[in-house]
């Protein structure tokens, strides 16, 4: 083995191994065959800090940007469209962004409902900026 090596320890940069337990269980392939099983159960947790810094934390930003429409002078519905534009366009992109790190689940996590609850809060608010300038 000339030229290789081996890590003193299994690591993953977002990633930390929270705990494992080696198993032994019967090991039955075909039911005429019986032999024994060991097995390797691991407890991952995710660093969360990277992720919050990164994208919980902009995207309430930006939410909480797109809500301070409200607050402008309802004459101005030149400014509060913009506003509300911009914002979305956003999002849009940080939904683009997030595609790429984020792993393809077939079931919602916790970014999932994160960016469902910003696209929901973006349409209302978008409804109102309509409403109150169509008032």
């Amino acid at each position: 083995m000339h030229g290789r090596s081996v890590a003193s320890e299994v690591s993953r940069p977002d990633w930390k191994i929270a705990g494992y337990d080696l198993l032994s269980f019967p090991y039955h392939p075909v039911e005429a065959i019986r032999a024994a099983g060991i097995g390797l159960r691991f407890e991952l947790k995710r660093y969360f800090d990277y992720y919050f810094w990164q994208i919980v934390f902009p995207m309430n930003v930006v939410v909480a940007m797109l809500w301070s429409v409200l607050w402008v002078d309802k004459e101005s519905v030149g400014v509060r469209i913009g506003v509300a534009a911009r914002s979305i366009f956003i999002m849009i992109a940080n939904q683009f962004a997030l595609a790429s790190p984020l792993p393809l689940l077939p079931y919602m996590t916790c970014m999932g409902y994160l960016g469902v609850g910003s696209t929901v809060l973006f349409i209302a608010a978008l409804f109102m900026v309509m409403t109150i300038g169509f008032l």
